[in-house]
């Protein structure tokens, strides 16, 4: 859903290889998408996010994460 500017910088980066994490999972909803209550909120340029994710794949080594919110 990112528009061509975002597909071509990050998905460039996974495919060449950069480390990809992904934060799905949050203690009151599992993995169970709609019921996920962390938030991003526009802030001029950026996203604030608020919340709370739990067991994110390769946190510790990212280069490059998603975040769901």
């Amino acid at each position: 859903f990112g528009n061509e500017e975002q597909k071509k910088k990050y998905l460039t980066m996974i495919a060449d290889g950069s480390l990809a994490a992904f934060g799905l999972t949050e203690a009151s909803a599992g993995s169970d998408a709609s019921n996920m209550t962390t938030t991003a909120t526009a802030d001029a340029d950026y996203y604030v996010l608020n919340g709370t994710k739990q067991w994110i794949t390769n946190a510790a080594w990212m280069d490059v994460g998603v975040v769901f919110a």
